[in-house]
C-alpha cells in the first residue's frame, strides 16, 4: 500500500500514514468529495481563499462540501492555527449540545487541548432582514 510522509516540525522524525486508495477520480472535486464523505471518518479541504467575486462566479467546493457532506468536514487554510491553541466550536445557546459540540469535545481530548465554546445568536432584526430576502 503506497504511503506519504507528514512534514513534522524539525528534530521529530517522519510518520508514515498509509493512504486507503492511490486511484485518481475524474470529476466535480464537491461532488466526489460529497460521496466520499458517505464512508469517511472525517473530511478535509483545503480553501485557496479566491475572493467573493471569483467564488461567487466559480463556486467554492469547501463550501459545498462543508454544507452537504455526510460527515465532519475540516477546512484547512494556508496560514496554520496556533499548534498549541484551544479547540473552538460554536453553537446556537437554544440548541444545547449538538454533533459539533461532541465532535469538538472529543477533539480536544485527543489533543490534549483545551475547548472554548462560543455561544452566540443573531440580533432579531438580522433575522427579519434574512426572511424579507427569501422570496
Amino acid at each position: 500500500m503506497p504511503s506519504v510522509t507528514d512534514q513534522q516540525p524539525a528534530g521529530r522524525p517522519p510518520i508514515r500514514v498509509p493512504v486507503a486508495d492511490d486511484h485518481a477520480l475524474v470529476a466535480d472535486p464537491a461532488v466526489a468529495l460529497e460521496k466520499e464523505s458517505e464512508t469517511a471518518t472525517i473530511l478535509l479541504v483545503g480553501a485557496r481563499g479566491l475572493g467573493a467575486v471569483r467564488r461567487l462566479l466559480l463556486g467554492s467546493v469547501s463550501t459545498k462540501v462543508a454544507a452537504y457532506a455526510k460527515c465532519p468536514v475540516i477546512v484547512v487554510r494556508d496560514e496554520p492555527g496556533d499548534p498549541e491553541g484551544p479547540i473552538v466550536v460554536g453553537m446556537a445557546p437554544e440548541e444545547g449540545v449538538n454533533q459539533a459540540v461532541t465532535f469538538a469535545f472529543n477533539e480536544a481530548r485527543l489533543r490534549g487541548r483545551r475547548l472554548r465554546v462560543i455561544q452566540s445568536q443573531q440580533h432579531a432584526a438580522a433575522n427579519t432582514q434574512d426572511e424579507r430576502h427569501d422570496d
